[in-house]
């Protein structure tokens, strides 16, 4: 067993409602793992994310619980870093009362650790994790909600071929397998549509980003596309506002973070298009009533990725209630295979949450927004 860090056991908290005492002191517990970045620059992310299968927990404990036994969350913080995320994997794996793990979230810390899911047989479904390697490289213990770059990329390279049209584009991205991945898979349409496409990287804690408005400033182009985080994007924005420069800019759903990248960028976002592998909850009619909740429990309008957090844990829940439980205790061969053919759950918008060979959902749409008036408007939806 590997040695775990003290980030990693004080994140390992458990999280219930106040319904508990209904079952008493010593109900057997169905214990799932809840994994993402609850500190570190990527804490509002995991937060927002995790709150989804927060709502879920609480809403099922307060309707009995599952087989009769509440849920309980293990809240586990692996600050979005590969490395980290091993050593949550192999505590979770070791702790034999986990059932099933909701995360990690983003596709780096998923890539390290699931060979170490897959090796404790430990089914986990990411929310949030979008690198096609996540579910392409055989790993049975592998599910996600969200969709895939290698969908997100063409298609909303499709919409900048066709509505944006732009000659050149000017591509940024920060080396994370999140970002390059899905920034290969827009270059690669865009290049193929004739587009001359020319390519730069930076690191995610690079606070000055004049060398890269140096050279887009210098370059004859229609568009950048940035595939940097949010609070990034915002600097790149305001500096480039300072500079003079205000190209017309695209990026994807890391970008779709109103106060990180719309209210830190001062009105410089103004304009923005993102690209977001899912629908908005707040406007769909399927989703729409769930939005309202999740916004009055939590006091902030769910942007996407929280309704997959959501979805993952009904879709547990179901695939326990087939497997049973024998004092809080699941099989977890027998719950991977179940998960491979769950059958008659529904999303929250209301497709079904069926898992295919791979592990994905398949046909997960594409939303494209704008900024505009200092908010996210829906202007595409693509299949």
């Amino acid at each position: 067993m590997r040695h775990v860090t003290r980030t990693a056991i004080i994140s390992m908290i458990a999280v219930g409602p106040l319904l508990w005492s209904a079952w008493g002191a010593d109900a057997p517990k169905i214990r799932i793992g809840l994994v993402g970045p609850f500190s570190g620059t990527l804490a509002s992310v995991g937060e927002r994310i995790g709150n989804g299968a927060r709502m879920a927990v609480e809403e099922r404990n307060a309707a009995g619980g599952v087989l009769g036994s509440p849920v309980e969350l293990l809240v586990s913080d692996d600050e979005g870093d590969p490395q980290k995320s091993t050593i949550v994997a192999q505590r979770l794996v070791d702790d034999a009362t986990v059932a099933a793990v909701i995360g990690p979230m983003n596709s780096g810390a998923v890539l390290a650790a699931a060979p170490i899911y897959e090796q404790g047989g430990l089914a986990f479904i990411s929310p949030a994790g979008t690198n096609p390697k996540i579910t392409d490289s055989g790993w049975k213990a592998a599910f996600r909600t969200a969709g895939r770059d290698d969908r997100e990329g063409p298609i909303s390279a499709k919409f900048i071929v066709e509505t944006l049209r732009p000659k050149t584009v000017f591509m940024i991205d920060d080396r994370t397998a999140f970002e390059k991945g899905i920034a290969d898979e827009v270059e690669k349409v865009l290049k193929a549509n004739g587009i001359t496409v020319r390519r730069e990287q930076v690191s995610r804690d690079d606070k000055d980003l004049s060398p890269i408005l140096t050279l887009i400033k210098a370059t004859n182009l229609d568009l950048v596309y940035a595939a940097i985080e949010a609070s990034q994007a915002a600097l790149l924005m305001r500096q480039a506002d300072g500079l003079g420069i205000r190209p017309r800019v695209m990026g994807n759903g890391s970008m779709r973070r109103p106060k990180e990248f719309i209210e830190a960028a001062g009105g410089a976002a103004e304009g923005t298009y993102v690209s977001l592998n899912a629908r908005d909850p707040n406007r769909d009619p399927a989703a729409k009533a769930w939005a309202e909740r999740f916004t009055a429990r939590y006091g902030t309008a769910p942007s996407g990725n929280e309704a997959s957090a959501y979805d993952a844990a009904r879709a547990l829940f179901k695939a326990i209630e087939v497997v049973g439980a024998k004092g809080g205790r699941v099989d977890r061969a027998a719950l991977m295979s179940t998960l491979h053919g769950l059958k008659d759950v529904k999303s929250i918008f209301g497709h079904d949450l069926t898992f295919d060979a791979k592990g994905d959902v398949p046909g997960v749409p594409v939303t494209v927004f704008q900024v505009k008036g200092g908010e996210f408007v829906e202007v595409a939806r693509l299949q």
